[in-house]
């Protein structure tokens, strides 16, 4: 039998871990669901029979003072106040001991009133279903006189509705621990098998070209250091010790995983955050309840873009290990900040923070990838790169909203800070700048570079029409609208996570091979402006009728359409720009393009405040829809009016 390849062996390996871990996971998750039922049904009963106990008291009390029963003013105000702190009461009465209807709480169902006068007769306590709920009556006795029967209604449908919630979260975390073993295995290998074997690949071939003037520095007995050590001594019997250079065992690692633990900390505030600014809320210098609690965000976005026009030039200049490192830390106090602040202002100011951290590791991570894989291999570790992030945007996104949910906002900030901590002591341990990787800064970015390709028409209209849009969509209707349109309507922060999941899901699983599909049929132009136009649709169905069940759609189908076409707009804008892509570079096309997008994600959140304030929620998704369909009727208009002056053109020098 052949020897199985080192490849081979890692998916066996990988496959192995993640199936027994997953089986373990799902076999407890099983157990505890069969808990959670047999637990929460008495515990209901027991928290129905005290509040109802608690409420007759009170009446008792009442009437011994003596006020009469039929004058007891302000006790359906009063049944109210306790349905409104007990989701699972429906209904509070009190009926007089001959059946009469003396007071009820505002939502006390009609259909109930005869059934609760026949149960009035009962001179103990009894609980009964009553259609969709579950009835307990209590006898109201008053110096050994029954005056009337208190009745409190629970929602019968309520443990079953809570253990479909919990079975919800629990696939949730299912599904995140199937994403997050896959990108730590992932980690493990790269850092404990594959660099090993790399470095010791390029020793072997640098040796096998002759070359014996380095001695590889070990100070462990692993297999690879072994192996080191043995390759030592085949140098040092080869050539005087005079002509030797100690060097530091330096193996190259794939960041993806660094990178998706630093992401899945940073995406935990997603779900949440706009309901968390919206408890902060204070007024500033008279401006709109919207506009400010929008300004969190917009700061954020404000201050990434910052920070990646500076890590860019740094990173090349100091290596990209201290931008890694730096920026983890950052992100670990920003978090911490955010889950201490005690009001808006410092709350900005340490999103801010954690922003400033973002981008110093997005641009470092990159530049890693950059500097440490060969021309040929560079497209393939970049997909790993954004594969890395849209896996921990939809792991941090999941986990952040049910955390949110079972622990508090803040608590959640401080586990997002210790797992940015977490992956600075990672980066610290595992990054190296390997030697001569510090230089001086590369030919960068310059002023000149973006006038020139604004100056292209069809340029600005991709990046006017689709690219900017796209991102006013995503960061102002899908991560700050949405939320706070789905808590408007009493939506449960696990519920909000797992619809927002659905956008890194699209772009993780759906939108690539999507996109290869449409590739084949319709040229970039057409796919572009096609897909940004249904997208456009989507956004306007989720304001024609808003609702959870169309939200989940508008978002599934933005999502969808946008992911499909993201590949072929890049592909666009660099086609239409073919005579600045010889002048100035791909790369350098590309780099503006990203630069002027980041306009659209500081002005998403601002818009949807500036909307709601004057609109409403309904028609600032209307807002979105309009701006998307906008943008590719303007790139329609500038295409066509480019095609038809290149045909004039084309017949006046054939004239």
């Amino acid at each position: 039998m052949a020897a199985m390849g080192q490849k081979q062996a890692q998916v066996l390996i990988l496959s192995l871990s993640m199936v027994l871990l997953l089986s373990a996971a799902a076999l407890i998750s099983m157990l505890a669901m069969g808990e959670f039922e047999r637990v929460l049904v008495p515990e209901l009963d027991k928290k129905g029979v005290r509040l109802a106990e608690s409420v007759r008291s009170l009446l008792v009390k009442s009437i011994g003072y003596g006020v009469p029963l039929d004058r007891l003013n302000g006790t359906t105000d009063y049944f109210d106040e306790v349905l409104a702190e007990h989701e699972e009461t429906r209904y509070l009465a009190l009926t007089t001991s001959s059946g009469t209807l003396l007071y009820a709480s505002s939502e006390l169902p009609k259909q109930l009133l005869t059934p609760l006068f026949s149960q009035s007769s009962k001179k103990n306590k009894e609980s009964t279903i009553l259609g969709p709920y579950y009835n307990l009556s209590l006898p109201l006795v008053v110096d050994g006189r029954q005056l009337g029967t208190l009745h409190l209604g629970l929602d019968n449908t309520f443990v079953r509705s809570r253990i479909k919630e919990i079975g919800y979260d629990i696939l949730t975390v299912l599904v995140i621990a199937f994403i997050l073993t896959f990108e730590l295995m992932l980690l493990i290998f790269s850092t404990l098998v594959d660099s090993p074997i790399q470095a010791i690949k390029s020793r072997l071939v640098t040796l096998a070209q002759g070359s014996f003037t380095e001695l590889v520095m070990v100070k462990s007995n692993r297999e690879f250091d072994r192996i080191h050590r043995l390759l030592n001594r085949v140098t040092e019997d080869s050539i005087p010790a005079k002509q030797l250079s100690k060097v530091q065992d330096q193996p190259i690692i794939d960041v993806r995983g660094l990178l998706f633990l630093f992401i899945f900390s940073a995406m935990f505030p997603l779900a949440f955050l706009p309901i968390y600014i919206a408890q902060l809320y204070e007024p500033v210098f008279g401006l709109s309840k919207e506009f400010t609690l929008s300004l969190p965000f917009a700061s954020y976005y404000l201050f990434t873009a910052l920070a990646i026009g500076f890590a860019g030039p740094w990173s090349e200049k100091v290596g990209r290990r201290r931008p890694m490192i730096l920026g983890s830390l950052l992100g670990s106090c920003g978090y911490l900040g955010c889950g201490l602040a005690p009001n808006l202002l410092l709350l900005t100011i340490s999103y801010c923070l954690a922003a400033i951290g973002f981008g110093l590791v997005m641009v470092a991570c990159q530049g890693y990838i950059v500097d440490n894989n060969p021309k040929e291999q560079r497209t393939s570790a970049i997909a790993r790169f954004w594969a890395g992030f849209f896996s921990g945007t939809l792991c941090g996104t999941g986990i952040g909203a049910v955390l949110a949910d079972r622990i508090g906002f803040a608590p959640t900030f401080l586990v997002a800070a210790v797992l940015s901590l977490l992956s600075a002591l990672l980066m610290i341990r595992l990054i190296n700048n390997p030697a001569g990787q510090q230089q001086k800064s590369k030919k960068t970015l310059r002023l000149r570079h973006v006038r020139t390709l604004l100056s292209n028409g069809r340029f600005l209209a991709l990046v006017f029409g689709l690219s900017i849009p796209a991102k006013i969509c995503m960061t102002g209707f899908m991560f700050y609208l949405i939320p706070r349109f789905l808590d408007s309507v009493a939506t449960g922060q696990s519920t909000i996570g797992r619809i927002l999941m659905i956008y890194s899901l699209m772009f993780v699983f759906v939108g690539p091979p999507l996109s290869r599909f449409f590739e084949k049929r319709l040229n970039s132009t057409m796919m572009s402006i096609l897909a940004t136009m249904l997208a456009g649709l989507a956004l306007l169905m989720a304001a024609w009728q808003p609702g959870l069940t169309t939200i989940i759609a508008a978002v599934t189908l933005y999502a969808l359409f946008r992911s499909s076409c993201a590949p072929a707009t890049t592909t666009l804008m660099l086609t239409v720009s073919s005579q600045e892509v010889k002048t100035l570079g791909a790369a350098t096309v590309i780099s503006v393009a990203l630069l002027v997008e980041r306009l659209g994600n500081i002005l998403g959140p601002i818009l949807a405040g500036l909307l709601i304030s004057a609109y409403g929620m309904q028609w600032a998704m209307a807002g979105y829809g309009i701006l998307t369909l906008a943008g590719a009727l303007l790139v329609i208009l500038v295409f066509w009016g480019h095609r038809q002056t290149h045909c004039h053109d084309k017949l006046e020098e054939t004239a």
